[in-house]
């Protein structure tokens, strides 16, 4: 934990809401100042990597640069 609180860039965080895998990411989101966490609706770990909502997550945070 005190690793991430020393990252000083923010970061994205994408999660299923059914993620078994690694678990909840909100916990780690919190610890990271600056962050956002979007969870996908009804997906799984496998299921939110390939989530168009990903892509939209990832292409929002990045703004203008990720275009």
């Amino acid at each position: 934990p005190e690793e991430l609180e020393r990252i000083d860039v923010p970061l994205l965080f994408v999660s299923g809401e059914r993620e078994k895998m690694v678990g909840d990411a909100a916990p780690l989101a919190e610890l990271v100042p600056g962050s956002k966490l979007v969870q996908i609706a009804g997906a799984d770990h496998d299921g939110a990597v390939f989530a168009p909502e990903t892509r939209a997550a990832v292409l929002g945070f990045l703004g203008p640069a990720g275009h």
